[in-house]
């Protein structure tokens, strides 16, 4: 269970080095990291509606990167099935809270997408439930929403991007912006207690 966040500890936001913290994971074992990139690619075109449990896939991989310098396949879909259910319910809420911020305002969706960038790393990392999750995201980029909100924005640019390269570049995309939200995450949160057994985690 996730520690309280509070606004006491400013977080700065470093996009640059984050997405080359993200890239330069993805370069150092570019078969992983291309698989991994692919099924999650097929999974999100052919069932959407498991976006959540495919980014705990994600989260996990890059996690598991950090804590052992190495990550494989088998991560992505531990993290897919071990938390399918509460990452489902979590995603269907982020989609919910961003479709409601949609129709009154395109900027209230963007923050509301922004502020749960981090609620499958909380799953994954921590063993929060789907709420427990959200709240500890919401929490955590409360601590500047401004720069969040703009990280969100360009990681979506660069998937994006992939997508018109004939949809073929966000297998790429995909996994290098996944770790970047997961260098985010453990820098914004690096000073939380480490889940039981397990020691800080950074990825260099």
């Amino acid at each position: 269970m996730s520690q309280v966040i509070t606004r006491e500890r400013p977080v700065k936001v470093q996009m640059g080095a984050w997405i080359n913290r993200g890239w330069d994971c993805f370069v150092r074992d570019p078969g992983v990291s291309l698989l991994v990139g692919l099924v999650a690619t097929v999974l999100l075109g052919t069932l959407a509606i498991i976006i959540g449990p495919i980014a705990a896939g994600l989260a996990l991989t890059g996690v598991r990167k950090a804590e052992r310098g190495k990550w494989d396949a088998y991560d992505f879909f531990s993290g897919f099935g071990n938390y399918f259910l509460p990452a489902l319910f979590g995603s269907i809420l982020i989609a919910l809270f961003s479709l409601v911020g949609l129709i009154f305002f395109i900027i209230p969706g963007i923050v509301i997408l922004s502020m749960y960038m981090f609620t499958f790393h909380f799953m994954v990392h921590r063993g929060d439930d789907f709420w427990q999750a959200m709240e500890a995201s919401r929490k955590l980029v409360s601590r500047d929403y401004f720069g969040f909100v703009l990280f969100g924005i360009l990681l979506g640019l660069i998937n994006i991007l992939g997508l018109m390269l004939l949809g073929v570049g966000v297998i790429i995309t995909l996994p290098v912006t996944s770790y970047a939200v997961t260098a985010a995450y453990l820098d914004a949160a690096g000073g939380l207690p480490p889940p039981p057994q397990a020691a800080p985690v950074r990825i260099d």
